[in-house]
């Protein structure tokens, strides 16, 4: 079972109560922490938290500071990751965060990579527009690296082989070329 949280809402929390918006995140730090608890001990499997989106670096810059600040102390706390048999796994674009940040990430993810209890994936600085362009740009690497590499050339028609022994076709150009196999396109020599 895969459950995805979406942590939005909180600054709104806080306000409808007459509290700053950090008051708001750290209610739902503390929320999100008793959820994984739960659904660990309930078995289930994935959880993925949309906890700081690309979009999030518009805010106040004081809100901002707040969240790091807070994911900071709730990452400091991370031995309760192992203590609970739970996985933690970061997604997102990470270079932006803070070398201490970004540090507590690591320890984080090590200390809990043997967990097999629940695996909570945390987005951070995660976008659907900005995850679709870095993929497509990590894609559009590869396929120009695998045309420059194999595709150099127009597709094959015929592939000739030497004759020999059997009829056998070598493990040679079959993977980058595309046709069907039809006893009329090899021609043995």
């Amino acid at each position: 079972t895969h459950i995805a949280i979406i942590m939005d809402g909180n600054g709104r929390w806080a306000k409808k109560r007459g509290l700053p918006r950090s008051a708001g995140h750290s209610a739902g730090a503390d929320t999100l922490k008793k959820i994984v608890t739960e659904c660990n001990n309930m078995g289930i499997k994935y959880i993925t938290v949309y906890a700081f989106s690309t979009e999030n670096w518009k805010r106040p810059d004081d809100e901002v500071s707040s969240i790091m600040k807070l994911l900071e102390d709730y990452l400091r706390d991370a031995k309760n990751f192992k203590d609970e048999n739970i996985r933690a796994n970061f997604i997102g674009d990470l270079s932006p965060l803070s070398d201490e940040l970004r540090s507590l990430i690591k320890e984080a993810e090590d200390g809990s990579a043997d967990a097999t209890g629940t695996t909570v994936n945390i987005a951070l600085n995660y976008g659907g527009r900005d995850e679709i362009v870095r993929v497509a740009a990590q894609l559009g690497s590869l396929c120009a690296y695998m045309y420059l590499l194999c595709f150099g050339f127009i597709a094959v028609l015929f592939l000739l082989r030497a004759y020999g022994p059997g009829s056998r076709l070598l493990n040679v150009l079959l993977s980058i070329a595309v046709f069907f196999i039809l006893p009329q396109a090899v021609v043995y020599l």
